[in-house]
């Protein structure tokens, strides 16, 4: 099996160098190709399981650097729910596909025709008529319940996905500035003490948005499985995100 990785010089090369490096030698049944240019400042070398490719190959998964500028292709982000179990929401842009035509797709590309369990973000009749005898079928889910469900990937579209970062964003903003104006509203000397005392005491519980929504996503392009990421995640991201990738190619 074959992953093809493509970089370029980005802000936090040396993290996504390191974690293919890792990853590589943890997976030595498959062949990372590294898509590359000349110009690309790195410290890769090539190994039995590493090799350097400098034109773009169409077979084969591909993890990426670069947001894809057209919007029309059928586009995932990964979310976690209230479990900590990760699942894809599908933010399509591509209005032209059904809901059936999508499902096929991630049958077939994502979960290689194997069991899943899925549901809906909004009503359609048809699929729903044609999917109420599938046990895996979880109907049409609200907001609330999807996060507290077990589904693999729930159809939506880009508005309510949209929606969904946009109200974690805001909501993640609003607790931090109601933790900051309860600290500028103690006393001089609690915060005195409160400096003094600091390694000792438990941190607050904050809320952060990296913890429900992963910092990358995957779409199809020319029936190929791309995985699309920031060009500024910390190592961990970089990891997760190509043994995600491998883990949807061996399936």
């Amino acid at each position: 099996m074959k992953v093809y990785i493509s970089i370029k010089n980005i802000k936090a090369i040396d993290n996504l160098l390191q974690a293919i490096k890792v990853v590589a030698y943890s997976h030595q049944d498959i062949n990372f190709q590294i898509i590359i240019t000349d110009d690309v400042k790195h410290t890769l070398s090539e190994d039995n399981n590493l090799s350097f490719v400098k034109e773009y190959l169409i077979d084969g998964p591909l993890f990426t650097y670069a947001i894809k500028s057209d919007q029309k292709l059928p586009t995932f982000k990964v979310f976690s729910n209230n479990f900590g179990k990760d699942f894809y929401l599908g933010d399509f842009g591509n209005d032209s596909l059904s809901i059936e035509e999508k499902f096929q797709l991630v049958k077939s590309k994502i979960f290689n025709n194997k069991s899943f369990s899925y549901a809906l973000l909004k009503s359609d009749d048809k699929f729903i008529k044609s999917h109420i005898s599938d046990k895996n079928f979880k109907g049409v889910l609200s907001v609330e319940d999807l996060f507290n469900s077990d589904v693999d990937i729930a159809f939506g579209d880009k508005y309510i996905c949209s929606f969904l970062i946009s109200s974690f964003r805001s909501y993640e903003k609003y607790l931090a500035i109601k933790e900051q104006k309860k600290e500028e509203k103690k006393p001089f000397f609690n915060k005195v003490f409160a400096y003094f005392t600091k390694f000792n005491a438990s941190k607050p519980t904050t809320f952060s948005i990296n913890e429900i929504i992963k910092p990358y996503q995957i779409c199809f392009d020319i029936g190929q499985l791309l995985m699309i990421y920031d060009d500024n995640l910390a190592y961990k991201n970089y990891v997760d995100m190509l043994e995600l990738l491998i883990s949807i190619s061996k399936q």
